[in-house]
């Protein structure tokens, strides 16, 4: 009879065993997919891709992977002969295959991107040489909502044209022992002033500044103005009120910041 119960209570414990295992390779398919599927979706993309890029030279820039949003599987492909030509194809099954050339490759927006990060890497270097300390990153973000026809100025694979006319914001960020907010101030009427003789088309300026163990971060502040010659009491007053003329400045690590 013992010999009897501990069996049925081993096939118990089996059972619950495999249903917590079953439960949790449901619960992981939910949310990372499986191996099986991202293969057929890999195989589903390329065949894809022979049909409505058959020119295309190209590889995976990432390995097809799940999107447990809405149940696709998604891959990059990455043009081999065009820097530029970089996109998304989503698999949402056999009849359901999509992709965003038109947005990221024809819109410029990979370009847009590229450009970016170019410009950025510029700036980070002619910018820690013009006020006097290390700049660790500059993020600039083209405008190009504000250009009617930027297209036209745009193609793919374009080298970087830093006067090219679409309207920049950029956030500089630096670390340093110390920095107050009039140091801040004089630090991106430096940049501006430089900016502006080079014929850049910056229009809003932002920075971090790390210190000690505090941030000062400031953001929204534009060109016009620094040029107003009043921007450090701007600055205060954006302090003061965490905002100011569309200006927010803010110091994490300070309690009266």
């Amino acid at each position: 009879m013992k010999a009897t119960r501990k069996k049925i209570m081993q096939v118990i414990a089996g059972i619950i065993a495999f249903s917590l295992i079953g439960f949790i390779l449901y619960m992981a398919n939910g949310f990372v997919g499986n191996p099986v599927s991202a293969a057929i979706a890999k195989t589903a993309i390329k065949q894809y891709m022979e049909t409505q890029y058959p020119e295309m030279e190209y590889e995976f820039a990432t390995k097809v992977g799940y999107n447990f949003k809405d149940g696709s599987y998604i891959g990059r492909v990455q043009s081999l002969t065009s820097e530029d030509t970089r996109f998304y194809v989503e698999y949402h099954g056999k009849n359901d295959i999509k992709d965003d050339f038109n947005f990221n490759v024809l819109g410029y927006h990979q370009t847009m991107d590229r450009l970016s990060k170019e410009y950025g890497n510029v700036l980070q270097k002619e910018l820690s040489e013009q006020i006097g300390i290390p700049v660790r990153r500059v993020f600039v973000m083209y405008q190009y909502d504000k250009v009617s026809d930027y297209e036209n100025l745009l193609s793919l694979d374009m080298k970087l044209d830093p006067r090219l006319p679409i309207p920049l914001h950029i956030n500089i960020s630096v670390d340093t022992a110390e920095a107050d907010l009039e140091q801040a101030s004089e630090w991106i009427k430096q940049s501006h002033e430089w900016a502006k003789a080079q014929g850049y088309p910056i229009k809003q300026y932002g920075m971090d500044v790390e210190f000690g163990n505090k941030l000062l971060s400031i953001y929204g502040v534009r060109a016009t103005q620094i040029d107003s010659g009043e921007l450090l009491p701007l600055l205060k007053k954006a302090k003061e009120n965490r905002e100011y003329d569309s200006v927010i400045v803010t110091v994490k690590g300070d309690e009266k910041g």
